[in-house]
């Protein structure tokens, strides 16, 4: 399992780790901002690598966790100065304020941290009685369940959190009558992007394996690049003949 190369290489896959959520977080984040509105509400509910804490800590030995709670810290403020948009950064805007972005990164640290250490609980428990691949299914759908429990409770919470702001700062900020909407939808689809991500690093037991797939995960961000800027034929097909 990819634990025991975390345990025996640390530092090597620790970079390995960071430079995929590196990459996943800036593409992902320039994807909100050139196709929608780019709101901090929505897109911060849940923030794009939040994946990073959930999975990192099942993954980590307990006296490394300190390194996927750090990353999410840290990635955390990459959609806040992102350039080249076309658009103000967030870290510019009037409206985003110390509290705001504070409270932001405590509900998503919170909600990664329980969904992480309960995984990381119930996994422990689980592997000693089921056999490996129905422990696996089964952590799958936990995370998956959990993830949409806690990000749809955070969903909430910025909602009531929005009636403390002044009412002139909720259009800019995100919070409109598609706020709850547009979230929950993000939360279905980053329920899924955790599960993926868990079973991908779960089934990938060795370095050069990892360094092996790299090249090959560059061709999706590639094929979206080239559709924004006008080429290849129909998107979805492009992209289930890639996978």
């Amino acid at each position: 399992m990819i634990s025991e190369s975390i345990r025996s290489y640390p530092r090597k896959m620790t970079m390995i780790y960071l430079a995929v959520i590196l990459f996943w977080t800036v593409f992902m984040s320039y994807g909100a901002a050139l196709h929608g509105p780019n709101s901090i509400a929505v897109n911060l509910s849940p923030q794009v690598s939040l994946f990073t804490i959930c999975v990192g800590i099942v993954l980590y030995p307990r006296h490394l966790l300190w390194i996927p709670i750090l990353a999410l810290c840290v990635l955390y403020f990459v959609p806040f100065v992102l350039p080249f948009t076309g658009k103000p950064m967030w870290v510019e805007l009037p409206e985003v304020t110390a509290p705001l972005v504070l409270f932001m990164l405590l509900i998503n640290l919170l909600g990664g941290l329980i969904v992480g250490l309960t995984s990381r609980s119930v996994y422990r428990r689980i592997g000693r009685i089921y056999r490996p691949n129905d422990t696996d299914i089964l952590l799958s759908w936990l995370i998956a369940g959990l993830f949409s429990m806690i990000c749809f409770s955070q969903v909430f919470l910025l909602d009531l959190y929005s009636n403390f702001l002044p009412p002139e700062d909720l259009g800019a900020l995100g919070f409109d009558q598609h706020f709850v909407e547009f979230s929950i939808n993000r939360s279905l689809r980053g329920a899924s992007v955790v599960v993926g991500f868990f079973v991908a690093v779960l089934y990938t037991d060795r370095v050069h394996r990892v360094l092996r797939y790299l090249p090959f995960i560059l061709i999706f961000p590639l094929l979206g690049v080239l559709h924004t800027n006008g080429f290849l034929g129909s998107g979805r097909i492009d992209f289930r003949c890639a996978a």
